[in-house]
């Protein structure tokens, strides 16, 4: 993936709840934590595809694309610690 297009696509449609640098906000958790970064990329493929039951984190699967999944992707760990 190309971390400075996922980062476009992060603020656009994921930063309302993450925040503008993936750092957490009112609903979001942070993305950018130890614990976070332990999770392998399938993680987070399934997180921003399908969404997580029981939270407030929603499906993307259907508004951004395989690319750009796998573009925020590498923006999300080339934030990490």
């Amino acid at each position: 993936g190309d971390a400075a297009r996922g980062e476009e696509i992060f603020v656009a449609n994921c930063s309302t709840c993450h925040g503008p640098g993936a750092e957490g906000g009112a609903l979001g958790p942070t993305l950018i934590s130890d614990q976070v970064a332990t999770n392998d990329d399938e993680y987070f493929r399934e997180t921003i595809t399908n969404g997580r039951a029981g939270t407030s984190m929603p499906p993307w699967g259907g508004v951004l694309s395989a690319q750009d999944v796998e573009d925020v992707i590498s923006f999300l760990r080339s934030r990490q610690p």
